[in-house]
């Protein structure tokens, strides 16, 4: 199995979504962009970035951040690690840790109620699709 996204230590604790408001403020100061503009570009109300600038220890849902990273043209994976959140393709995530993904990404809370409905075999089915799917790309 694979990891998918590891919290680093705790990281939302730790002011490490902090590093959301510091990275988009630097790649908007390098561009000449004002913050309109980047929310404009992302196609995300204004006041969710400026949300994302007041409040750095929340950490913004999937879709905000697939949405920047889009308007940068920077990789998701770069914007989920600027969250305090490590991409880790070896070996098991341990439940904890798979609590605290599932919280902080609230997209993910009705693929895990559906998944849990699944028999055994169907789960490993699944994890089959997905598996080949990731090294297809």
């Amino acid at each position: 199995m694979m990891h998918l996204i590891s919290p680093l230590k705790t990281a939302l604790g730790n002011g490490m979504a902090n590093g959301l408001a510091a990275f988009l403020r630097a790649e908007l100061n390098a561009r000449g962009w004002l913050d309109s503009q980047l929310a404009d570009a992302a196609g995300i109300d204004r006041s969710t970035l400026s949300n994302i600038f007041k409040n750095p220890q929340s950490v913004p849902k999937l879709e905000t951040l697939d949405r920047l990273s889009q308007a940068l043209n920077i990789p998701l994976a770069r914007f989920i690690t600027v969250c305090g959140f490590d991409i880790d393709l070896r070996g098991e995530l341990p439940e904890e840790q798979i609590s605290i993904l599932v919280n902080s990404l609230p997209e993910l809370r009705s693929v895990v109620s559906d998944l849990a409905q699944l028999q055994a075999e169907d789960l490993r089915v699944i994890q089959a699709y997905i598996q080949g799917y990731l090294h297809k790309k």
